[in-house]
């Protein structure tokens, strides 16, 4: 993506919703918004900011044309511009993985369904309305403007969802755009505030290119229906120099596997936590054991690279406290494990300082610097304690459901912690946000910032790819 800011695009001040934030008090363990002043070293500022809430992103291209506002939809129309893990199966991996929750049970961290996550970064262009770049906006029908264009999920007494869980919805006729690299993604550039957009626009190629990888590939419920991606009659026409593109809005359709359809646009449902989300939308199972491996892995290969001992020896010592705690979760082998866990994060968190570091980072495609995903890839953060602990979050995962070059678009979730119910299923509250990978400024990793934010922490950004 490139971003271009004109006089008249809001700085990320500008952009912040207007009003208070969530109560600090309001609700638990929620992922840490991107773009948020970085809280202190007060465990309470951390826990507030962590409550607020995932991406600014893009969740439901609604057929805004074919919904009928009432006073029971549940959305809010303003007068201006203001406005448990799933079922995974029970192998010796998840048990492994349950194994660390009791290691971080041991510690005194909560243990809960994390999908906390911060927002990406990429060499997006940022057009603000009234800029001689803004797209022309219209529907097939006509090219009258519509002040119902950008519609977006908003907080409203501290939650996006009212108390019968209809959605706060807001719509705004000109918003703020982020435009890929190539012109052919689009959303609504949400900045610093608390909207969460809740569509994105595309060409006819990176729809129908997202939907051959997507179709039959995203699975909902156990695998039993998938996801499509469907354009609305609302377009943009994007022209900047000698180029030219009409990109459409899209919006998710869920299907049966017999192909009847479940849920279009605002009515689709899916799971709150970031994991489950994450596999709804790309069918990548088990992600929150993965991500856990992976970390290590990533931990071993920094470690085998800046001290004498080998990446492979420092995942023995892992494989090998794992296999004891997995044959015999006494309290001597969980703590053995802890043991490995933490002293391996205390050395790679000791060793920041070393020159080395930042280039190895480069070189093993993490942080700021993970390799463009592909559609059904999936970006995870994730952050643990000098000792192991989670703290009052673990990580965040968000599916990727269409790309342009280095740009691309996700399709996430976060668990809010309001209702225990719509965890795993049923919850309105996913959207789409755009990240790059070109300008590590755009990346996922920078724009979550939980390096900056949790400095007591070991982060790393990881793609589970492939």
């Amino acid at each position: 993506m490139r971003r271009h800011r004109t006089e008249l695009t809001p700085g990320p001040e500008e952009h912040r919703r207007p009003g208070p934030p969530p109560s600090p008090d309001s609700r638990r363990d929620e992922a840490t918004m991107p773009g948020r002043d970085a809280p202190g070293n007060d465990p309470a500022q951390v826990v507030a900011l962590q409550r607020t809430v995932g991406n600014r992103a893009v969740g439901r291209s609604i057929g805004w044309d074919q919904h009928e506002h009432g006073a029971g939809c549940g959305h809010v129309t303003p007068t201006g511009t203001e406005a448990r893990r799933g079922a995974d199966g029970g192998d010796r991996h998840a048990l492994a993985h349950e194994l660390t929750h009791a290691v971080q049970q041991r510690l005194g961290s909560p243990v809960a369904g994390r999908d906390d996550a911060p927002t990406p970064i990429q060499r997006y262009l940022t057009v603000a309305p009234g800029a001689a770049e803004y797209p022309q906006l219209g529907t097939a029908e006509s090219d009258t403007p519509n002040p119902n264009f950008f519609p977006a999920q908003v907080p409203v007494d501290d939650s996006y969802v009212g108390p019968d869980g209809s959605l706060h919805v807001e719509y705004l006729g000109q918003a703020p755009l982020r435009i890929s690299d190539k012109l052919d993604l689009a959303i609504e550039d949400t900045g610093g505030s608390w909207r969460q957009a809740k569509t994105f626009f595309a060409t006819e190629r990176r729809i129908a290119e997202a939907n051959a990888n997507l179709k039959g590939r995203v699975r909902f419920e156990a695998g039993s229906d998938y996801l499509e991606l469907r354009r609305t009659r609302r377009f943009l026409k994007v022209k900047i120099g000698e180029q030219e593109q009409t990109l459409w809005q899209v919006e998710p359709v869920r299907y049966s596997v017999g192909g009847v359809e479940m849920g279009r646009g605002l009515d689709v449902r899916l799971a709150q936590r970031c994991n489950e989300m994450a596999t709804a939308v790309t069918n990548r199972q088990g992600l929150a054991v993965e991500g856990e491996e992976r970390y290590f892995d990533a931990i071993a290969r920094l470690l085998g690279a800046l001290t004498p001992t080998s990446a492979a020896a420092y995942r023995q010592q892992v494989q090998a406290a794992k296999a004891a705690a997995s044959r015999d979760a006494s309290a001597a082998n969980v703590s053995a494990l802890s043991a490995v866990y933490a002293a391996q994060i205390g050395a790679v968190m000791d060793l920041r300082a070393d020159e080395r570091f930042p280039d190895l980072v480069s070189r093993f495609g993490l942080n700021a610097f993970t390799p463009p995903p592909q559609i059904g890839d999936v970006l995870m953060i994730k952050s643990l304690e000098r000792d192991a602990s989670s703290g009052e979050l673990d990580f965040h995962f968000a599916g990727v459901v269409a790309r342009s070059g280095t740009d691309y678009v996700t399709m996430e979730n976060f668990a809010r912690h309001e209702s225990t119910a719509t965890l795993s299923s049923g919850d309105p509250q996913w959207y789409f946000q755009m990240y790059g990978t070109a300008d590590p400024e755009q990346s996922f990793h920078r724009e979550w910032d939980w390096e900056g934010r949790f400095p007591g922490r070991f982060t790393l950004t990881i793609r589970l790819g492939g």
